[in-house]
């Protein structure tokens, strides 16, 4: 019952390859085909944690102390980053 199966895509390449969703989406296309309707598609792509970071009003030191807790998942410590100053 804890089996479960999953594979992996990297893209490498100068940024003019990046994907986008719609060029992500044909990873999943297989997937579904064959019945599996529970898949997920990750994007881990530091720049885009960066923007969000950015987008929320985080900059300077407190973007490297928010992606430590995000790591270390730490719910907790960053809800303190939503208090306000």
């Amino acid at each position: 019952m804890r089996e479960f199966t999953q594979a992996g895509v990297e893209l490498i390449g100068s940024p003019a390859s990046m994907p986008t969703p719609r060029r992500s989406s044909w990873r999943l296309k297989p997937a579904m085909k064959s019945g599996c309707r529970d898949g997920n598609l990750r994007i881990n792509d530091s720049r885009i944690v960066d923007g969000i970071l950015a987008g929320v009003g985080l900059s300077g030191d407190a973007i490297p102390a928010a992606k430590a807790l995000m790591k270390e998942r730490n719910i907790v410590g960053l809800r303190e980053f939503d208090k306000p100053l």
